[in-house]
């Protein structure tokens, strides 16, 4: 019976640390969604269409050859056309 008991107190704890990575999983996941919100310059919570909207005005406000003259300001705007891709990209692949 020792053994029983034994094997049951593994089990649980187990499963004990498999929740707490499943938080902490949860948790990265909305702290990565708020960051996506932030890149976009929006509130959490924007539904689909505002962040459609938003993406398109920022692609156009950072669009690389808007600064054509100034290679430090192409530079950073093309890595900020990065980040707002690929926050529009988790959210287009979320309403899927």
């Amino acid at each position: 019976m020792e053994g029983v008991a034994g094997g049951c107190g593994d089990y649980t704890e187990n499963i004990a640390v498999d929740d707490e990575a499943f938080e902490h999983e949860l948790s990265e996941e909305r702290r990565l969604e708020l960051e996506y919100y932030g890149n976009l310059e929006l509130q959490a919570g924007a539904d689909f269409s505002q962040i459609k909207s938003q993406y398109r005005k920022l692609l156009k406000k950072y669009h690389p050859d808007r600064f054509h003259q100034d290679k430090d300001k192409q530079k950073t705007a093309g890595e900020v056309i990065c980040k707002i891709n690929k926050a529009y990209s988790y959210f287009e692949q979320k309403m899927r």
